[in-house]
């Protein structure tokens, strides 16, 4: 490592330090240490580690930042997140990320450890082995964020990514950290060349008043996912009420919110105890020190954990110069002897007040909370949002029953308007959200939790078992299915989990170890549901109305198809007939009736049943039609079974012209388009359910308007491949030359004549379906679809056509293609290449077709004399029954001349068998 300092020799001695060997500089090194499967989320990687690391320093600085609130007015902690493009050579685009603190004058990375956190060769962390409620890994963290873009860089063969990572220190200090030495990391033949270079600013007085840390990362684009960023940003707003937040995305994504922190930072009392250790956990911090000097442990000691603010550094020096019953000697230092002393200081043990667990005051903390969801969620009544503080506590296990530590879990219920009936579930830990996954699910899947309804909590058979937080949830009706979700309106739940100890089960920190929590889950079950029945709504009294002659009609129907199932093909309905006989029972009950709405009910009503029209013989009118390696072909009842064995991918597209245009190109590669001309019939919805059963991978292409984005939640279980925000940005990246603005693209929405409102639109708003893939990716939280649907709101609209238009079929497919890719790189081409049981040599290919000539020249004089007849038929024939008949004479000529038939075939057969 080359550095190039000017001054500050100061040293961390709080750091630990481990020897290690890892890989930092790969792609696939970095995916396994971070657990991240899908390369566009180390963006969130990177946002997360940077966020977790300014609200660690300013809590442990609350009692400075406090003061300089004093001196600058209005001026709360703060932490600013900017996310601009910039644009370099070739019209390329790459991503910057600046993550801006309050700061109170310190330097934060003086030159020692600065270079300690980026020696890739050993840990370097402020949190290494420490039990104590911090976020992020301060140190490691740092050195992925440095080499994530130049890992992108060494993959593409790109030796020429030179941006620094770069520190500014209130504009007094600027620190740059580079890899210099691509090419040989890329071939394998040298370790990684970091320089830091330093150097300090001049700047006038009175910029000096404003301090703040500030951290930048340049990323190549393909890393970044702005709306899992975007999300992101929303759960640290809701966990950290005591902090000013400003988040800023390129100006594309229109978002740039401000959050005033709803309560006040408080000086945090956040001492580690030594009942979070055991003695292992308790040798293996202090040997990670960097300082390993006795005078420095005696020190972190005292400063670190409570039990050793009462006892006397002589004391403690004392110890560490003794051998005695010491376990592990290294240095002559008595570890377990420092550890022994600490467990004899007169204490309530572990159990620590509000004020050392928290950095903020605990009884304001709901209504912080409620101000913060009501700002994001637009959450306005009391009845929306309902909180909940668990006072857990840990006290040992079999295996390890030296640990003891209190822990907190806060539970917020909301409903959150605009979105789609079902759970929302929001996880985080020590006030970070975690990133993809839920760390409240049991790695193994096994049941940990178990839970009693109040009314049968002595039975024990009664007991309820489940692996998974959610498993609770689900159990009182908050669900992800949201055929189980049985609220009225979505909820979000979160949970934060406070904790001065959280163990976790992988490298990665997937998971945690839940049965330090586990005790809780009935207290969690009683609150949630508490909540769910609060505001329950009743059975609606359905009495004499149109929706209930409707379904006591469809009941009727299954129960004849039931004992006739033959009805479905010789007595079948079309929705006239539906109308026609319910319409004498409206009348008579003094019911209005409506055809164009009692027809547009009977499907949901159908569905609301279990049923569907065709399973009760009632027949849509076909609409949609399947290309295929050629063909055009209808998409009926009857044609189902057949077409739902076609295409490697079925693409749905909702206009006629453009599958009319793609088809070719699809045919080349095995994929159908589904055609759905306009709004998805019955039979085109059923389609893709079958064909994807069956291994077909579904997507959908719709325009990016109001009626494209509902055909798309017709299909909730397809990927949406475009038209979104994110389709000009792929073709940019596919194609070097290619310039594709938003504003070459959109057109205003123009109302149809008579209409006041957009009606679409206006469903879009209410979330009342299943939001599509991949906008519905609960673990990203994709806000695409909302921001869709806010452009639509401002009166734009952007067409398949024209994008098309703009950037050529054969790009526009190509495009296609890498997003189908994308999400399925995988296919099964049987659906697309059929492969003959047997496949003759072409000899024997004329063999056969000599003997089928000579027969049908034998049968030609009686098929011509059928023919004539056929041609002036009176009345009626049974087709099937005819064409039976008529196979039949046919055969009876060719056995009535057998003999002729048979010499031929011995002859050709003669013919044949002297072929070389």
């Amino acid at each position: 490592m080359t550095t190039e300092e000017d001054d500050d020799t100061t040293s961390s001695n709080d750091f630990s330090n481990e020897s290690q060997t890892t890989d930092y500089t790969s792609i696939e090194g970095l995916r396994t240490r971070l657990g991240i499967d899908n390369d566009r989320l180390f963006g969130n990687f990177i946002v997360k580690e940077l966020m977790d690391n300014a609200l660690d320093f300013i809590e442990q600085n609350a009692k400075k930042i406090q003061e300089l609130k004093q001196k600058n007015k209005d001026e709360n902690p703060y932490v600013n997140v900017t996310i601009t493009e910039e644009e370099i050579e070739n019209k390329k685009k790459i991503t910057k990320i600046i993550v801006r603190n309050s700061n109170t004058d310190n330097d934060v990375f003086p030159k020692n450890g600065i270079e300690n956190i980026f020696n890739l060769e050993k840990y370097y962390s402020s949190k290494r082995h420490q039990h104590i409620i911090k976020r992020g890994a301060l140190g490691d963290g740092l050195k992925e964020i440095l080499c994530i873009p130049y890992a992108f860089a060494i993959e593409n063969n790109d030796d020429s990514w030179n941006y620094p990572l770069i520190f500014n220190i209130s504009n007094k200090k600027l620190i740059e950290v580079r890899i210099n030495n691509l090419s040989q990391v890329r071939k394998n033949l040298e370790s990684p060349d970091i320089t830091i270079t330093s150097k300090e600013l001049s700047i006038e007085e009175e910029e000096t008043n404003n301090k703040f840390t500030e951290i930048v990362v340049y990323l190549p684009n393909i890393a970044v996912y702005y709306n899992s960023i975007l999300f992101l940003f929303n759960k640290y707003a809701l966990s950290n009420t005591h902090i000013d937040f400003h988040f800023e995305l390129p100006n594309k994504h229109y978002y740039k919110p401000n959050y005033k922190a709803t309560q006040n930072i408080v000086d945090w009392s956040n001492y580690q105890s030594i009942y979070y250790y055991s003695l292992p956990d308790f040798e293996r911090l202090i040997y990670s020190l960097q300082d390993k000097s006795n005078s420095n442990i005696a020190n972190y000691v005292q400063k670190y954990f409570r039990e050793g603010t009462n006892i006397k550094k002589d004391e403690l020096l004392d110890i560490l110069n003794s051998n005695k019953n010491s376990i592990i000697d290294k240095n002559n230092k008595n570890i377990e002897g420092i550890y022994q002393r600490l467990k004899q200081i007169p204490s309530k043990g572990p159990q620590l007040d509000n004020k050392r667990q928290v950095p903020f005051d605990q009884k304001k903390r709901e209504n912080a909370l409620k101000k913060r969801f009501g700002e994001i969620y637009q959450i306005n009544d009391d009845d929306s949002f309902v909180y909940k503080k668990i006072n857990g506590y840990f006290s040992g296990s079999n295996h390890n029953s030296e640990i003891e530590f209190p822990y907190i879990l806060e539970i917020i219920i909301a409903n959150i308007p605009y979105y789609p009936k079902k759970l929302y579930f929001y996880s985080s830990i020590n006030f970070s959200p975690t990133l993809r996954y839920n760390p409240f699910q049991n790695q193994s899947n096994e049941d940990i939790f178990s839970w009693k309804n109040k009314k049968k909590r002595k039975d024990d058979s009664q007991t309820k078992p489940g692996s998974s937080i959610i498993d609770i949830l689900e159990d009182c009706g908050y669900s992800y299915d949201t055929q189980k979700h049985n609220k009225s309106k979505p909820n979000l739940v979160m949970i934060n989990l406070i904790s001065p100890r959280v163990d976790y089960t992988g490298r990665n920190k997937s998971y945690i170890k839940l049965d330090q929590f586990v005790s809780s889950a009935q207290e969690i079950y009683d609150f949630c549901k508490s909540a769910s029945t609060r505001n329950k709504n009743g059975i609606r009294d359905e009495g004499l109305t149109v929706i209930n002659e409707l379904r006591i009609l469809a009941r009727e129907r299954e129960l004849d198809i039931r004992n006739n199932p033959r009805l479905r093909e010789i007595g079948r309905w079309t929705q006239s007939t539906f109308f026609y006989t319910v319409r004498p029972r409206l009348n008579q009950k003094g019911l209005k009736v409506d055809r164009d709405y009692i027809t547009s009910q009977i499907k949901p009503v159908c569905e609301e049943l279990g049923y569907t029209r065709d399973e009760l013989g009632i027949i849509a009118a076909e609409r949609a039609q399947l290309y295929f390696k050629g063909q055009t072909l209808g998409v009926g009842f009857d044609q189902l079974k057949d077409l739902m064995e076609k295409g490697t991918d079925l693409l749905v597209i909702e206009k006629e012209g453009i599958a009319d245009v793609l088809a070719p190109f699809a045919e080349k590669v095995g994929i159908a388009i589904l055609n759905s001309r306009g709004f998805l019939t019955e039979y085109a919805t059923k389609l893709s359910r079958l064909a994807k059963e069956k291994g077909c991978n579904i997507a959908i292409l719709t325009d990016l308007d109001s009626s494209g984005l509902i055909i798309s939640t017709k299909l909730p279980n397809a990927h949406r491949i475009g038209i979104d925000f994110d389709t000009l940005f792929s073709l940019e990246r596919l194609y070097d030359d290619l310039e594709l603005y938003r504003e070459d693209v959109e057109e205003d929405v123009i109302l149809k004549k008579g209409n006041e409102s957009d009606n679409h639109l206006i469903s879009l708003k209410k979330y009342d379906y299943t939001i599509p893939s991949p906008y519905n990716n609960f673990s990203l939280f994709d806000n695409t679809w909302e921001e869709m649907i806010d452009y639509l709101d401002k009166g734009k609209r952007i067409e398949i056509d024209a994008v098309l238009a703009k950037v050529g079929s054969e790009r526009f497919w190509n495009f296609i293609l890498n997003e189908l890719d994308k999400k399925f790189p995988n296919r099964n081409y049987n659906r697309a290449i059929t492969i003959s049981e047997y496949v003759l040599p072409k000899t024997v290919d004329n063999f056969i077709a000599n003997i089928q000539n000579k027969i049908s020249e034998l049968q030609s004089e009686e098929r011509q004399k059928i023919m004539d007849k056929l041609e002036n038929t009176k009345g009626f024939l049974d087709v099937n029954h005819k064409k039976a008949e008529i196979e039949s004479n046919l055969r009876s000529i060719a056995e009535e001349k057998i003999n002729e038939v048979t010499q031929f075939i011995s002859d050709e057969f003669k013919k044949f068998s002297n072929l070389k």
